[in-house]
Parts: C-alpha cells; structure tokens; sequence
C-alpha cells in the first residue's frame, strides 16, 4: 500500500509542474517560448516625396538601425512619413516614438526640413520581459 501511495503522490506532484508556461495559453499553440519572441517581422518606411526614399539596409529582423534616405528635398511639413512596424509574434506591446501602435498598423510623421531626424521603434513581447529597439534616422538628399 505504501508503494501504491508514494506512486500517486509523485504523479500528483508531477501534474503539478505540468502547467502552461506564459505565452502559451491555448493547446493549440505548442510552442512555449513564443510569448517571448520582440523581433519585427517587417518594417516599412515611405514617404510622400516626389522623389520616394528606400530604407537603408534593407529590413532583417536582427539588424536595429537604418536610415531612410529621402529622394528629394522637403519643404517643413510637406511630406508625410509613413512606418509600419509588424510584429512576429503580434499581442505584445508596439511604440513608435513612444506612441503606442497596433503590429502592422502605419503611423504618420510630418517631416520638417531639418536632417537628422531619429525614430524609436520599441516591440515588446507577449511575455512582458523581451524587448527589441529599432531605429531610423532619416538623411535627406543624402545627409545625415
């Protein structure tokens, strides 16, 4: 008898330690670190110019600064710069510029005619601990 109940203690035990982890909530998601998962899957940059720029290197997920070159010059507010930052793993948090976006959402900028100008892109993880920082700086008619 006592063998039978040490059995079953260990196996209630074991029951126990078999929770989901965080950022698995449901049984058809089977893996248990994708909560934990910042990384952009895209980023897009344009911009109304006549002349549109191109981001610069193109985007990979590990790769954290570009730079937008713009295609021609800008008159203080005439030209709209749009980003849309999309998530991997989409549920986490998402700003740019500290402005809280939706994962494949654009956000709009009017650009001034200053060069030089930077844009914080933070995506934060379904888990609430990971986070991954990207940065653009925009170089008009080529100067940083």
């Amino acid at each position: 008898m006592k063998q039978f109940f040490k059995l079953g203690l260990s196996l209630l035990i074991l029951g126990i330690v078999m929770t989901a982890m965080p950022g698995c909530e449901s049984d058809d998601d089977p893996d248990p670190v994708a909560g934990t998962d910042a990384s952009l899957a895209d980023l897009t940059v344009t911009d109304t110019a006549d002349h549109p720029g191109a981001l610069s290197p193109a985007f990979t997920p590990g790769v954290h600064d570009y730079t937008y070159e713009m295609g021609s010059a800008v008159a203080d507010g005439d030209v709209a710069l749009t980003i849309t930052p999309t998530q991997i793993v989409p549920g986490g948090t998402l700003t740019v510029n500290g402005t809280p976006v939706v994962s494949g959402d654009q956000i709009v900028y009017l650009l001034s005619p200053a060069s030089g100008e930077t844009y914080t892109i933070v995506s934060g993880a379904q888990d609430g601990l990971s986070e991954e920082t990207y940065t653009i700086t925009v170089s008009l008619l080529g100067i940083i």
